[in-house]
């Protein structure tokens, strides 16, 4: 909806770049809200609970893990994260 509007507040007869921005800004704050809560708000806790069991037949695949969690959390925060999300790119 808010990609449509910033759309036509950009077309022809408005071409209003500003509006059309923040309403675009918006859509990216929504989606990389939305990708962080799925890639690392839900990821967290069970990263968390597999540290708890202090299982040491798994305790190089739990540091992996964490490993490459610190470099999706990296990516999320720096809004580098399409391929996280787009099935035509990653």
């Amino acid at each position: 909806m808010k990609i449509g509007k910033a759309d036509t507040e950009a077309g022809p007869g408005k071409r209003d770049f500003v509006t059309a921005n923040t309403l675009l800004d918006a859509v990216i704050t929504d989606l990389g809200n939305a990708i962080k809560k799925g890639f690392v708000d839900d990821v967290a806790p069970k990263i968390k609970a597999l540290k708890d069991k202090k299982s040491t037949f798994v305790a190089t695949d739990v540091a992996d893990i964490e490993t490459l969690q610190k470099e999706v959390e990296a990516d999320v925060a720096s809004r580098d994260w399409a391929r996280y999300y787009s099935p035509v790119i990653g």
